[in-house]
C-alpha cells in the first residue's frame, strides 16, 4: 500500500515530506474512526394508555407516545406525558448506568473494543380520564400545616403563648398579615 503512494509521491519531484504527509493521513483516518466509534446504544421507550400523548423528558419535548428515544445521559431525570382530556403524568425516574457504561470500563466496552452492549429502559403509564375537577387543598388545612411547620421552627414560641414584650398573643400578630377574603 505505501510503495503505491512512494510512487505517487515520486512523480511529484520526489520530495520526501510529500510520502509522509499521505501516510499519517491514511493510518491515522482509521485509528480515529475506531477510537471515535461508540458500540452501545441507550434506548429510552415510553408507552402510555391511551398512545398519543406528548412526552416530555426533563425540559425537552421529546416526541409522542409509543416512542424509542436514544438518550447520551444516566442518572436522575424527569419524564412528564400530556394529553387532552387526560391528567398531566409526571414523575422521576432513574436511568441506571449498566456496569459497561460507568468508567473506566466504558472507554474499553464504548471506545476502544466497541461490543455493542446495549442499555434500554421500558416506562409504561396509563393516563387518567380528566374529569374537570381541580383537585386543590382547601385553606383550612393548608393553613393548618403552615402553622404546623412553622411550630416545628427551632426558636418559635408555641402556639396560645403570650409574647412577654407586647402581651398579645402570636395568632393576633399573625391575622394582621393574613386576610382570608
Amino acid at each position: 500500500m505505501f510503495r503505491h503512494i512512494r510512487a505517487i509521491t515520486r512523480g511529484w519531484g520526489g520530495r520526501r515530506w510529500a510520502t509522509r504527509a499521505f501516510q499519517v493521513p491514511l493510518v491515522a483516518a482509521p485509528l480515529c474512526a475506531l477510537f471515535v466509534s461508540c458500540g452501545s446504544q441507550h434506548v429510552l421507550r415510553v408507552t402510555s394508555q391511551p398512545s398519543g400523548a406528548l412526552v416530555r423528558l426533563d425540559e425537552d419535548v421529546i416526541g409522542t407516545t409509543p416512542l424509542e428515544y436514544e438518550f447520551q445521559h444516566f442518572g436522575h431525570r424527569r419524564i412528564s406525558l400530556y394529553r387532552v382530556g387526560y391528567r398531566s403524568y409526571s414523575e422521576p425516574i432513574h436511568l441506571k448506568a449498566p456496569w459497561h457504561a460507568r468508567f473506566p470500563w466504558d472507554v474499553f466496552a464504548e471506545i476502544l473494543i466497541p461490543l455493542g452492549l446495549d442499555y434500554s429502559k421500558e416506562h409504561h403509564v396509563v393516563l387518567e380520564l380528566d374529569d374537570g375537577e381541580q383537585v386543590y387543598e382547601s385553606l383550612g388545612t393548608f393553613i393548618e400545616r403552615a402553622e404546623d411547620l412553622r411550630r416545628a421552627l427551632p426558636g418559635q414560641t408555641p402556639a396560645g403563648a403570650t409574647d412577654e414584650a407586647s402581651g398579645t398573643t402570636p395568632q393576633a400578630t399573625r391575622t394582621l398579615f393574613f386576610d382570608p377574603r
